[in-house]
C-alpha cells in the first residue's frame, strides 16, 4: 500500500521531532558529568557574588558620584509622552480652573456692583444729611423770625408807652404852668389889694 506525498512528510516530521531532544525537557546525563555541572554552577555563583561586592549596587553609590548616578538613572523620556502627559495634567486641572475664574469674575462683577450701590447710597445720605441740614436752618430761621415779631410787639407797645408818658408829661407841664400863672396872678391881685388898702389907710390921715 502507497502513501501519499503528505502523509510522507508528517511522518519525516514526526521522526524528527522524534529524534531531536527538545530543549524545555530535562536531560538525564550520567552521574560524572551531573557532579560538573553543579561544581560550574557554584562556581559561577561565586563568580557573580564577587562582582556584586566589588562593584557594589546603584543605591550603594555616594551622593557626589553625580555621573554614576545619572548614568544608573537617567532615561530618555519620549516627547508625545510628555505631550500626552502634560494635556493629561491641563485637561485634569483646566475645568478647575475655568471655574474658579468665572467665580472670580462674578466675584469681582458683584463687587463692582456692590461698590456702586454703597456710593449710591452715600450720595442718598449725603442728601439727607443736606436735607436735614436745610430742615434745621429753616426751623431756626422760623424761630428767629417769632422772636422778632416778640421783639417788634414788645418795642410797640415801649413806643406806645413812651408816647403815652410823653402826653402825660405834656399835660402835667402845661397844668404846672397854668397853676404857676394863676399864682403869678393870684400874688399880683394880692399885692394890688395890699397897695389899694395901704393907699385907704393913707388917705384919711392926710
Amino acid at each position: 500500500m502507497s502513501t501519499s506525498a503528505p502523509d510522507q512528510q508528517t511522518e519525516e516530521r514526526d521522526g524528527i521531532h522524534a529524534d531531536t531532544p527538545n530543549e524545555n525537557t530535562p536531560q538525564e546525563l550520567p552521574e560524572g558529568q551531573t557532579r560538573a555541572a553543579g561544581d560550574n554552577i557554584q562556581e559561577m555563583e561565586a563568580s557573580d557574588e564577587g562582582k556584586s561586592e566589588d562593584t557594589g549596587s546603584v543605591y550603594d553609590l555616594e551622593p557626589s558620584d553625580d555621573s554614576a548616578f545619572r548614568m544608573g538613572t537617567e532615561e530618555s523620556i519620549d516627547p508625545a509622552v510628555m505631550k500626552q502627559l502634560s494635556n493629561a495634567f491641563v485637561d485634569q486641572f483646566l475645568p478647575s480652573l475655568e471655574q474658579s475664574k468665572s467665580s472670580i469674575n462674578e466675584v469681582l462683577s458683584n463687587q463692582t456692583v456692590l461698590i456702586e450701590t454703597v456710593e449710591q447710597e452715600n450720595s442718598k445720605f449725603r442728601d439727607c444729611t443736606a436735607f436735614k441740614e436745610l430742615t434745621d436752618t429753616m426751623a431756626k430761621a422760623k424761630e428767629y423770625h417769632n422772636k422778632l415779631l416778640v421783639l417788634k410787639r414788645d418795642m410797640v407797645s415801649l413806643h406806645d408807652r413812651a408816647g403815652k408818658l410823653k402826653k402825660r408829661a405834656l399835660k402835667l407841664q402845661q397844668q404846672k404852668q397854668r397853676e404857676e400863672l394863676q399864682r403869678a396872678h393870684q400874688q399880683e391881685k394880692e399885692l394890688e389889694k395890699e397897695q389899694m388898702l395901704t393907699a385907704r389907710v393913707a388917705r384919711p390921715d392926710t
